[in-house]
């Protein structure tokens, strides 16, 4: 077994700031919680369909690849 610590930085602009930010990843979470709890562990991106259904685009500043 191995365990790692992985980071990313993404900047994106937003139309409205006051919304909230929530992130949603897919994997083990190994009871990893989120401080402010903005961070969401999920099965599958099925999980967040219908969110992802009323959800708008956000233009961020660096490609992401």
């Amino acid at each position: 077994q191995v365990i790692s610590t992985i980071s990313d930085t993404v900047t994106a602009e937003l139309k409205d700031g006051n919304k909230p930010i929530q992130y949603y990843l897919i994997g083990k979470k190994w009871n990893w919680n989120s401080p402010k709890n903005s961070v969401v562990f999920i099965e599958s991106r099925e999980a967040i369909q219908s969110l992802i259904k009323k959800a708008t685009r956000a233009k961020f500043k660096k490609k992401i690849s």
